[in-house]
């Protein structure tokens, strides 16, 4: 502690793009997710880390490099509804109200208490990471999990639940899109059809006239089994 009239002193200034791209993934998201924080970074530092930290993480998504998905995600979602948030909080400034910026001007009386940018990146890292895994209810536990709080539970369901099914009628998720990149041979759950596959006629997947082989014994199966693909009749 300090003795008579010394003080300490300490920095007084802060650079906003620093504090989010000179730390660790999970530190720039803590960063992003801090309550009470209206202005502590502004447009130009959020909007740059959102473009930044996106193209990087598409290269190395698309690469052969080692490196993950999940914190990159909540990264770029939390930037996103950050700026709205931003946006929000500048907008109620304009009209005269004050928001609260710390716990000692924490004003429960106010219509507005409730608007907080780190709010919304928590919103939008759940909406981003709703689009591209397209999860649902696990992914609303996982950020329930992250915030320890639930009342934010129906507005970060709600946006999950829009942006899977806005980037369902756009594309497939991301890592169906990885393992088209890498060659994975996939299914689709439904046929690429109009029509049924119960509804289909055999001969829409035959070939004819039959080629028929008259075989004697089992033995003579075996080179045809290298040889041919396809499904054999046997008659006796």
């Amino acid at each position: 502690e300090p003795e008579g009239n010394s003080t300490i002193n300490g920095p007084t200034s802060y650079n906003e793009l620093a504090t989010l791209m000179s730390v660790t993934g999970e530190d720039a998201i803590r960063h992003l997710f801090t309550r009470r924080t209206h202005l502590e970074f502004g447009w130009a530092s959020v909007t740059t880390m959102l473009v930044v930290y996106f193209l990087l993480a598409a290269v190395a998504a698309g690469s052969s490099l080692s490196a993950g998905l999940f914190v990159p995600m909540l990264v770029i979602g939390s930037c996103a509804g950050r700026l709205v948030g931003l946006a929000a909080t500048h907008a109620i400034m304009s009209y005269g109200y004050q928001l609260p910026t710390s716990v000692e001007d924490f004003t429960p009386d106010s219509p507005w208490t409730w608007l907080d940018p780190g709010a919304f990146a928590l919103v939008g890292a759940g909406a981003f990471m709703g689009g591209v895994t397209r999860l649902t209810v696990s992914l609303s536990v996982i950020m329930m999990e992250i915030s320890n709080d639930i009342r934010l539970l129906p507005p970060v369901l709600v946006a999950i639940l829009v942006a899977k099914f806005v980037a369902d009628m756009c594309t497939h998720s991301l890592y169906h899109s990885l393992m088209e990149v890498k060659c994975v041979p996939f299914l689709p759950g439904e046929a690429n059809t109009s029509l049924s596959p119960d509804l289909l006629p055999v001969t829409s997947v035959m070939r004819a006239p039959v080629v028929c082989v008259k075989v004697r014994s089992a033995q003579h199966f075996n080179p045809l089994n290298k040889a041919c693909l396809g499904f054999y009749c046997v008659a006796n």
